[in-house]
């Protein structure tokens, strides 16, 4: 059971880690885009 749980907790922070690295790059992604436009 102590296993599962910890096996859980893993795939969760997982999940997140993955969802945080795609929110920095789209955040990335948009600010360069603004860096881009402005000098323009």
């Amino acid at each position: 059971m102590a296993n599962k749980n910890g096996k859980e907790s893993l795939q969760v922070k997982f999940e997140k880690n993955i969802f945080a690295m795609y929110l920095a790059m789209a955040f990335a992604v948009s600010l360069a885009g603004i860096v881009e436009i402005v000098p323009l």
